[in-house]
């Protein structure tokens, strides 16, 4: 059985500790996996103040994609969207996922596995449990209750998802995949469908999506 080629995008901010130990999760998974095989990992470095470790900097499956200024976590994906069409060309699908192990890269195998089924079908995460605190999980509530009621469309997912590689092309075209990601998906109209899973605990340190981020980020859903 022929092995299909991944290709993972992950954004980050100064969070080098966690992509060290996603990067070394993701090729323990890899590795033990007859199906899927990894071909690139790409590193969307957005505008760190510090630089990343050697460990990350001489990995072999490793791309960094250097951005000389903060764009912001949709804006990063989009770009890395960009550069694995433009610089990858055996790839059979394209994971994006967050780099602080919130997205856990064990739920990677099962969303592709259902990828291989669901055929031209991009495939994105759904919660069924959430880390957060109470607080942070009724604001969510709320902002998912806004956005039906402004756009008549659902929204119960976030980026974490796997994409056919040949959509790509129709992906990076869309001028609102640039300020959100998901969100420019449901618009598109192209085929996509959630699959159960749960959201781990970061890695290292505490996440920066606190309330005035959060509104933000539901705004330029909405």
């Amino acid at each position: 059985m022929k092995r299909l080629k991944i290709s993972i995008v992950t954004p980050v901010y100064d969070d080098w500790e966690s992509l060290a130990q996603l990067i070394n999760e993701i090729i323990l998974l890899f590795n033990k996996h007859n199906r899927f095989s990894i071909e690139r990992i790409i590193v969307v470095n957005d505008g760190s103040k510090t630089e990343p470790p050697a460990f990350i900097l001489e990995n072999s499956i490793v791309s960094i994609v250097h951005l000389a200024t903060n764009l912001g976590h949709q804006r990063s994906i989009a770009i890395g969207l960009c550069y694995a069409k433009n610089n990858l060309r055996q790839s059979d699908y394209v994971v994006v996922m967050d780099s602080d192990g919130e997205d856990q890269p064990k739920d990677i195998i099962k969303m592709l596995e259902c990828a291989v089924i669901k055929k031209s079908t991009i495939i994105f995460a759904k919660r069924e449990k959430r880390s957060e605190s109470i607080l942070f999980k009724l604001n969510y509530l709320i902002y998912k209750r806004i956005f039906k009621l402004l756009t008549m469309s659902e929204i119960n997912f976030g980026n974490f998802s796997v994409i056919p590689f040949f959509k790509l092309k129709n992906i990076i075209s869309n001028p609102d995949t640039w300020n959100h990601y998901s969100s420019s998906i449901i618009k598109s109209k192209m085929k996509y469908t959630t699959t159960p899973t749960s959201r781990g605990k970061r890695y290292f340190g505490k996440s920066k999506m606190n309330f005035s981020n959060l509104v933000t980020h539901g705004l330029s859903s909405i």
